[in-house]
């Protein structure tokens, strides 16, 4: 499978180098792929000075803020070049950072963005992922890895979760990217990699009809039966395909738990429109509650731009 050719890591404006950065800068290494370093910035005080003093001293502020960031991430760049990694860097001035993000890949096109999953508290009770962060997770064009605090390097059990079973309401090729996308992280980090894939019903014995456990018990064979031919397409042996049955999210989110998975592979399908914006109720229920790594990977002729 095809090896990540250039990566690009958001880099925290606040310099220092988190789990994303790390993460990026070791799989640059070991796929020897081209790493750019790409910190968006902006400081909302800094932006009111043009109406509260003088536009001039705002400019003068925001450069100061730049070249400061710059030189810090100048310095980072050489020193990984020193190392053989073949680096490059930018500041971006960006209200909006997902925006500059976005620019820059379609400027680019990398091959992986790599991001730290940063929450915000709520009512000083729950956490929950910064609205900019949801921008990007619904509008970047190539896979996105996202990335916890606590993350190691690199993984060491790697999970794509696929549905091969209904091309009707998903294609096929979606899964094949998912799992073109989760091989070379695989590889690259010498991590498990598993296929996962989740029945939608389970039986129920209690309540439920003679009839209606003979419909759900040969579905679900059928879904075993498919699951185990796209498996076996990418030479997956047995004892690395995982058969789920129930809630998708739930199921997948306990697996995770109990299995140690510390990158999960995720698909969204491709909407167009105002639903272009939106995941789907899975992909967002998972990147929302899960506590390992996502990677999320979107179909072919995904843009992130409104349809025409």
């Amino acid at each position: 499978m095809k090896q990540p050719e250039l990566i690009l890591a958001i880099v925290d404006p606040e310099m220092h180098q988190s789990a994303a950065t790390r993460r990026a800068i070791e799989l640059a290494r070991r796929c020897g792929a081209r790493l750019h370093l790409c910190m968006p910035v902006f400081d909302l005080r800094i932006h009111a000075v043009a109406d509260l003093v003088d536009p001039e001293v705002e400019q003068l502020a925001r450069q100061h803020y730049i070249d400061q960031r710059m030189r810090w991430l100048a310095e980072w760049s050489a020193e990984l070049a020193s190392q053989n990694l073949r680096t490059s860097c930018e500041v971006l001035w960006a209200r909006k950072a997902h925006e500059a993000v976005i620019n820059t890949v379609r400027e680019l096109s990398p091959d992986l963005v790599v991001k730290d999953l940063k929450r915000e508290s709520f009512l000083r009770r729950w956490s929950t992922i910064k609205t900019s962060d949801w921008q990007l997770i619904r509008l970047c064009p190539v896979p996105l890895m996202l990335v916890q605090e606590d993350a190691p390097i690199l993984p060491a059990r790697v999970a794509a979760a696929v549905d091969p079973v209904h091309p009707q309401a998903r294609p096929t090729e979606l899964d094949d990217r998912i799992v073109r996308s989760a091989l070379p992280m695989a590889m690259a980090a010498n991590a498990e990699l598993e296929l996962v894939h989740v029945f939608p019903y389970r039986r129920d014995d209690e309540g439920m009809s003679a009839k209606m456990d003979e419909v759900i018990e040969r579905l679900r064979r059928e879904d075993a039966e498919a699951f185990a031919s796209f498996a076996r397409g990418y030479s997956v042996p047995a004892e690395r395909r995982v058969l789920l049955g129930g809630d998708p999210v739930k199921e997948l989110l306990e697996h995770v738990e109990a299995s140690g998975v510390d990158l999960l592979v995720i698909g969204s399908q491709y909407r167009g429109g105002f639903e272009r914006l939106l995941l789907g109720s899975n992909a967002e229920g998972l990147i929302s509650n899960a506590n390992c790594d996502l990677l999320l990977v979107r179909p072919s002729g995904f843009t992130g731009e409104p349809a025409v």
